[in-house]
């Protein structure tokens, strides 16, 4: 089924690559690990994309984070993510640095 108006980008891979969903649907098979190192906590995820009706192969996808508290009620967030389209689509790689604030 297709999901328009959510955001996938906490479940279908951090690159954006499937909010619209592909004609013969989307097989997500993902693993991932997270944990804390000191005081920064960490998070790896693959993801593996196929169609969900026929033998298309949409490409995988790495997603990487690291956050830290800082002092003030900050948090500083590294977010990696890098989609190979196995010649579904075009290739993909996004950074993204976030600074959070919290009272």
């Amino acid at each position: 089924f297709a999901t328009p108006l959510a955001t996938l980008h906490a479940f279908n891979g951090w690159a954006d690559r499937f909010l619209a969903t592909p004609a013969d649907g989307l097989d997500d098979r993902f693993v991932g690990l997270s944990g804390t190192l000191g005081k920064a906590s960490w998070a790896v995820v693959r993801h593996e994309f196929d169609a969900a009706h026929g033998s298309a192969d949409y490409g995988h996808e790495w997603d990487a984070s690291l956050s830290y508290p800082l002092p003030g009620g900050l948090t500083a967030l590294v977010k990696l993510a890098d989609y190979q389209s196995d010649g579904f689509a075009t290739d993909v790689t996004k950074f993204w640095l976030q600074l959070e604030y919290r009272r």
